[in-house]
């Protein structure tokens, strides 16, 4: 504020105070990154609720009522919440009970500890046919713990990644995944935030987009 910036974007999970400071002195910004303490600023973002709604929806169509949704354990609350709620959602909608929705938590960087975690789930819930990953690099991690177990993709086993890398495609087998619209993100965030600064925008805006699902071979 004191070197003549005319507006920010802000686009961190811990972002709450200094994002809070800026509001309050009226300044122009957009957050790309929902407040846990549901601070009003205008929001440009991916809708993780319908995103993820469209996911296990697709699975359960598939045939898959057993379903777990892996985490990155540095995922924000508010991001586990939004998922969780399209999730349980989708399985309302197509008339499935929830008792087969799992969630587990894992560190993403950690083969050994992705393997562990998945063979513990596996032997807990042996019905567990599908998985739901929220970080692509745990994607490839599961990816590789699962052909390790000679479980078969998607043949027994299916996986979805709710973010898209280029590396998925070529995997084996390629990995179906959500591929999100940073080009439509990026150009909604910069109007957003020249409008503000214009001084055309009085009331705060919510924006919203759902990533595109990219239907590969591992579901």
């Amino acid at each position: 504020m004191g070197k003549s910036v005319d507006g920010i974007i802000f686009n961190s999970n811990l972002s709450d105070n200094g994002l809070g400071s800026l509001l309050k002195n009226d300044f122009p910004v957009v957050s790309m990154r929902k407040s846990g303490n549901n601070l009003k600023s205008n929001f440009v973002g991916i809708d993780y609720e319908k995103t993820v709604y469209s996911d296990i929806k697709y699975l359960i169509e598939k045939g898959h009522h057993d379903i777990a949704i892996a985490f990155e354990n540095k995922n924000s609350d508010v991001l586990m919440s939004e998922i969780l709620k399209g999730a349980k959602k989708a399985y309302k909608d197509t008339g499935i009970n929830t008792a087969g929705l799992l969630a587990l938590s894992i560190n993403a960087k950690d083969g050994n500890e992705v393997s562990n975690v998945f063979k513990e789930l596996r032997a807990n819930n042996p019905k567990l046919s599908a998985i739901v990953s929220v970080n692509d690099v745990l994607t490839l991690k599961l990816v590789e713990s699962i052909h390790e177990m000679g479980i078969k993709i998607p043949e027994q086993f299916s996986v979805v990644s709710l973010f898209d890398n280029d590396v998925f495609t070529f995997t084996f087998p390629k990995i179906t995944a959500n591929q999100t619209p940073y080009k439509e993100l990026a150009e909604y965030t910069l109007n957003l935030l020249m409008n503000q600064i214009g001084g055309k925008q009085k009331l705060k805006e919510e924006v919203r987009l759902v990533s595109n699902f990219i239907e590969r071979a591992s579901a």
